[in-house]
């Protein structure tokens, strides 16, 4: 991703773009919040410096590989469509779709996981099984789903 800010001379954060860097990469003049807003204040106090200085700090976080993007939020439903369940003890060897709801993330041997809920169980597992094995929407599990009662017929 291009960072939209950077460091002027006098080390402050601002907006900048391609134009603003001279062929050796330093940073020539840049746009200040004087040129942006009419805002009267220090320029430290000024809500548009606040909000440059937080892109900032997000954008030196993700090129220090510190800041992590999560493929979905805590709370959502997944869907893993399975070729048999158990009802207490006893297999019922039919198609079904769990529905699980994600209650958290963690690192196991440098991979993301997810913790997902069902039944008061909760289950970890990496987040490359999105899409093959646990799914976003019931309609993607219902066509593995529907795959599998095939295999069964067939």
């Amino acid at each position: 991703m291009d960072k939209l800010t950077c460091k002027n001379i006098e080390g402050w954060n601002v907006l900048c773009d391609a134009s603003n860097f001279d062929k050796n990469g330093k940073v020539k003049d840049t746009q200040q919040c004087d040129e942006v807003c009419s805002a009267i204040c220090y320029c430290g106090d000024c809500p548009i410096q606040k909000a440059i200085n937080k892109l900032a700090d997000y954008e030196d976080q993700e090129e220090q590989g510190l800041l992590l993007k999560l493929p979905f939020k805590i709370g959502t439903v997944l869907y893993n469509p399975v070729p048999y369940y158990y009802k207490g003890t006893v297999r019922i060897n039919e198609p079904f779709i769990f529905e699980t709801k994600v209650v958290g993330f963690g690192i196991e041997n440098m991979q993301l996981t997810i913790k997902a809920k069902h039944n008061g169980e909760i289950r970890e597992f990496t987040v490359d099984k999105i899409g093959t094995t646990f799914f976003l929407t019931k309609e993607e599990a219902e066509q593995v789903l529907a795959e599998l009662k095939g295999g069964q017929n067939g």
